[in-house]
């Protein structure tokens, strides 16, 4: 992807002003406007790639790793310093910093994707020709996808889940780039059904106008990205039937990995024929500072391994379930990791974003832990489609769509011959997810979705463990209001509409 020019520069930091706490629908004197920034062919692809450079950095980083610390995966160190404290330790409020850049952040990258639609819709279009008219046309399917995509994580993280709370708050749905500062105008919130159905209906619009076709490893939204997305917001509806539809297709474009040969450079070197879409980066300034540093912390000078955040021991055991499963050869090492006052333990470290040699800095020996980011795998699908089929009452494929992702990942594995069902067969699907998708953000969603606690367990070992107080349990039940979080503060000082509507327990 290219380098952005000095206009889409503009574009984009007119946008986040967000993240200084102003209102979603306000924006400060000498924005610039619509019609000065979008004239030519050459400044729609300009600001187009502003937004898919807000869309990297929204993919990756802090809205990854934050959700995953609040789970049940990783016990913080001896040594973590704090560092994700709130997050880890169920402590966050309205002003969390964590909290407030999702926010902030998502919705300045809307009023991005909203100023490009608007601003391609009143494109003069006298002069162009056929080729450059399909050509907008595609890349305002794009800008619909990414708006139903940031409001679809917005739902994820301010919303309670859906089936059985559709008439619940919503997120405010921002359709226009209204600059205003008359705050009758600013957004409510809504419902969560009127959320769902403008996510639904954006995504309908970027399937009507999208028409590229996907391929392996798609830097750019295709059809298949849109599809992708489709699934995954109907599974988190209650839409089975839907997700269905739209996940099975992907299967026959995008083949599981057969051996750890074509399994391990996905995630060491960015390449194989899983991703749907993965996010482009040819140089390392181009992608989010990358919090994968905070499960190993590995020093290549010293040679000292001193992690932030460590596997529970019952995550290790259910890797080791199946010893040959390359998920756990190729993610995880065992190391000797030094902790404070140089204490030293053997202890397994999540290892699953060792850094692409080809982004880092020329001659640096250290990797900066960054890979470029993979929003959308085929796995993912198989797991969708697999828990689709489940709760729809078809055991018979789930269980085969379950199978076929296990066998990809674990040489020799035999499925029992009855297949599972019932509760046990949505378990060995919620299991499946942990082992497939640890890391990418999706654990904090499956726990919500599922109706589960997060329940900190026995550590690998105890001594290396932060422990605020001494053999303290860590629960959190389903009824936690925490599992939804706030409207960020900042937000309500600028637009008061939404003080009436802000999350139980804030």
């Amino acid at each position: 992807m290219k380098r952005i020019n000095k206009l889409s520069v503009i574009f984009t930091i007119a946008a986040t002003v967000l993240a200084g706490g102003c209102s979603l629908e306000k924006f400060p004197d000498g924005t610039i406007g619509i019609e000065n920034a979008f004239l030519t062919m050459d400044d729609a692809d300009r600001l187009r790639d502003g937004m898919y450079i807000v869309f990297r950095a929204n993919a990756a980083g802090s809205p990854v790793y934050s959700p995953e610390l609040m789970t049940d995966l990783f016990h913080a160190t001896s040594t973590f310093g704090n560092r994700g404290g709130a997050m880890y330790n169920w402590i966050f409020t309205s002003d969390d910093s964590d909290v407030d850049a999702l926010w902030a952040n998502s919705y300045s990258a809307i009023a991005n994707v909203n100023f490009f639609i608007e601003g391609a819709n009143s494109l003069d279009k006298s002069g162009m020709s056929e080729e450059d008219m399909e050509t907008l046309t595609v890349w305002k399917g794009e800008a619909f996808f990414l708006r139903a995509w940031y409001h679809f994580r917005l739902m994820e993280k301010f919303c309670k889940t859906y089936p059985g709370n559709e008439d619940s708050f919503g997120v405010p749905y921002a359709k226009v780039y209204s600059p205003t500062s008359d705050q009758s105008k600013y957004l409510t919130r809504g419902t969560m059904r009127e959320s769902v159905t403008a996510i639904n209906q954006d995504l309908d619009s970027a399937a009507a106008y999208v028409s590229t076709k996907g391929s392996a490893g798609s830097i750019w939204i295709t059809s298949d990205v849109v599809s992708a997305l489709r699934a995954r917001v109907a599974l988190a509806t209650g839409d089975y039937a839907g997700a269905i539809s739209y996940a099975e297709p992907l299967l026959r474009t995008y083949p599981l990995a057969t051996g750890e040969d074509t399994f391990r450079p996905i995630w060491t070197v960015d390449s194989g024929n899983e991703c749907i879409l993965q996010l482009d980066a040819s140089y390392p300034d181009a992608l989010p500072s990358s919090y994968s540093y905070n499960y190993t912390a590995y020093n290549s000078l010293t040679g000292i391994y001193s992690p932030d955040f460590v596997p529970e021991q019952w995550v290790i055991d259910l890797y080791r379930e199946n010893p040959s499963d390359m998920r756990f050869s190729t993610w995880f090492l065992y190391e000797t990791i030094t902790m404070t006052g140089n204490a030293k333990y053997d202890l397994y470290l999540f290892n699953k974003f060792p850094g692409n040699p080809a982004l880092r800095e020329q001659g640096a020996s250290n990797s900066n832990y960054i890979h470029k980011a993979k929003p959308f795998r085929i796995a993912e699908m198989y797991l969708i489609l697999a828990e689709a089929y489940a709760r729809n009452g078809q055991e018979v494929q789930a269980n085969e769509y379950l199978t076929s992702l296990r066998q990809s990942r674990i040489p020799g594995y035999a499925a029992p011959a009855s297949g599972f069902s019932g509760e046990t067969l949505l378990q060995e699907i919620f299991e499946e997810r942990i082992r497939e998708l640890m890391g990418e953000g999706f654990y904090l969603n499956d726990i919500r979705r599922y109706g589960k606690a997060v329940e900190r367990r026995a550590a690998q070992q105890s001594a290396a463990i932060y422990l605020p107080e001494v053999n303290e349990k860590f629960y959190m039940g389903v009824n936690e209001f925490r599992f939804v979080w706030p409207i960020p503060q900042a937000e309500i000082y600028a637009n008061p509409n939404l003080a009436p509507e802000q999350n139980q327990g804030y």
